[in-house]
């Protein structure tokens, strides 16, 4: 029964860190694209398949 518990304890523990860590990421990857496509405005954008001659910065 005590196993059971410590088992558990375990998991939740585990389970709270994993969710702690993956909204931390994925703050900080919607913070980066945003700071990229703010750095693509003065830099402009190289040519891509749906804007042939890219974007003058």
């Amino acid at each position: 029964m005590e196993i059971l518990l410590k088992s558990r304890g375990v998991v939740a523990a585990v389970g709270t860190a994993a969710e702690v860590l993956r909204r931390a990421a994925r703050g900080t990857l919607a913070t980066g694209r945003k700071l990229a496509r703010l750095a693509d405005d003065p830099l402009g954008k190289p040519p891509q398949p749906g804007l042939p001659r890219g974007a003058p910065g």
